[in-house]
């Protein structure tokens, strides 16, 4: 076993480009909700069908962007649509459990 030293400098340095790594990784974690996804993605995600989608789309319930043929939402959108619909926990005090 062998027992190396770092000087201040390399320390500092090395603790610099760690923070530097944890700041990239957490601008990736926000650049997610700004990805897209298509539509085939969308409707596994919601697991509903391709009429549903497109209803969604005609009322103007989710937003999108249509490539040719190809349709993709913003992922940040899709979450915001599921977030409308949340329906928060509650908690009934009266509910005795066996």
């Amino acid at each position: 076993m062998t027992i190396e030293f770092i000087t201040k400098q390399e320390f500092q340095s090395l603790s610099d480009r760690l923070d530097s790594i944890a700041e990239k990784l957490k601008e990736q974690k926000t650049d997610k909700t700004n990805s897209w996804i298509d539509n085939d993605q969308f409707m596994a995600m919601l697991s509903i069908s391709k009429r549903t989608a497109q209803n969604y789309r005609d009322k103007g319930i989710i937003s999108f962007s249509r490539v040719g043929k190809k349709i993709f939402y913003q992922l940040s959108d899709v979450n915001d649509f599921l977030g409308k619909y949340k329906i928060p926990a509650f908690n009934n005090k009266q509910l005795k459990y066996a």
